[in-house]
């Protein structure tokens, strides 16, 4: 049931006390006020996992948005509930409810005063020289190097990658090899050097969500579905795979399918709820491309978690100079780039803020996906 709270509304959210001078936090605590309702004493029915009453001056939100905001639903007990039947066989659309949970986190995102670029495609070519194919492969290498992994560090893994395939093309990493790469060696490498051995010969990783965030790192409106993003789909999950039996067993259902074979392996179930999530961030956000708006979705997720933001793998390229042309095809320059200072969260944020672009990253050791 709904909570029903009445004039409980802290002085900081009241948007008649909005200034100027409020910090950053302050403003996107007061968007998110006023998504969730918290700013209207006078209609404050809210979908909350919690009371309101328990907001005070000192505390504000701050409780709920540690715990997680659940906007217009609470948490549901499968992302199937996230779906319903498309206009065609095999083609879903979010429910109203989590279409509302989507715009709301889409709009906390957008109240970050500075936020990370993911769409700079054409500066990641420059930086490869125009060679969209070895830009795509150190796309594919990102993409492989970020499971559990935080922004800072899956971005020197990469560039770690990178620097072994340019002074030895041809030679693929073993689990050993990629454990003693200089200066940043591979964690977790028995799970990801089988997919950087593919982005070495081009091929697409083994796994969807780590596919999607490859190409969305070359512009393409992809969504890799990560805690994160299953929490922005009202999803309580930490992995999309725990969500794979109850997907299928729906969509096998809705499509007259088979529940053995009828959808086989996991790529078509992901391919699916992929789509239906783009469909939305297009219809929330009609003039951004899908894989920005769904970068800026993903940051008011994190907000609303009471994490900070993280800034991109473009951001850091930039702030470290290799957005230059050519700058990613040196491989003494990059080496000499991981050998710097300066790849702390502290470091990397004073620079942003310097730089005027980017966002404040996360200085714990919170997973990226």
């Amino acid at each position: 049931m709904p909570t029903l709270a009445s004039n409980i509304t802290p002085d900081w959210a009241n948007p008649k006390q909005a200034s100027v001078f409020d910090s950053p936090l302050t403003q996107a605590l007061r968007l998110l006020a006023k998504v969730i309702g918290a700013d209207n004493p006078e209609s404050q029915v809210l979908g909350l996992a919690a009371p309101l009453e328990t907001a005070t001056p000192t505390g504000g939100l701050a409780p709920l948005i540690k715990r997680g905001v659940s906007g217009t639903t609470q948490s549901l007990r499968s992302l199937a509930e996230a779906l319903k039947q498309g206009p065609a066989a095999g083609v879903y659309d979010m429910t109203q409810p989590i279409f509302r949970r989507m715009g709301g986190m889409l709009n906390i995102g957008q109240s970050m005063p500075t936020r990370p670029v993911w769409d700079s495609t054409e500066k990641l070519l420059d930086a490869f020289g125009g060679d969209r194919e070895k830009a795509r492969m150190f796309a594919r290498l990102v993409g492989s190097t970020s499971p559990n992994t935080p922004v800072p560090k899956n971005t020197r893994e990469a560039l770690s990658a990178l620097i072994h395939h340019l002074e030895n093309p041809g030679v693929p990493l073993t689990e050993a090899s990629a454990q003693q790469l200089d200066p940043q060696k591979i964690t977790l490498a028995g799970s990801k050097v089988p997919n950087i051995n593919l982005a070495y010969r081009g091929l697409s990783p083994q796994s969807p969500k780590v596919d999607a965030f490859s190409e969305l790192m070359m512009g393409e409106p992809r969504i890799p579905i990560d805690v994160h993003a299953l929490h922005a789909a009202g999803s309580a999950a930490d992995k999309f795979d725990t969500e794979i039996p109850a997907l299928r067993a729906m969509m096998t259902t809705a499509e007259g399918l088979p529940h053995r074979g009828g959808l086989k392996g996991d790529w078509p179930i992901y391919q699916r709820v992929e789509e239906a999530m783009a469909a939305a961030l297009r219809e929330l956000s009609p003039k951004e491309p899908v894989n920005q708006s769904f970068a800026t979705m993903w940051d008011g997720t994190r907000m609303s978690k009471g994490l900070k933001a993280q800034p991109s793998v473009n951001d850091i390229l930039r702030m470290k100079g290799l957005d230059k042309v050519g700058a990613m095809l040196d491989p003494e320059r990059l080496r000499a780039v991981l050998k710097t200072a300066g790849w702390t969260g502290a470091a990397v944020t004073a620079v942003m803020n310097a730089l005027g672009q980017g966002s404040t990253p996360d200085t714990t050791t919170e997973e990226q996906q």
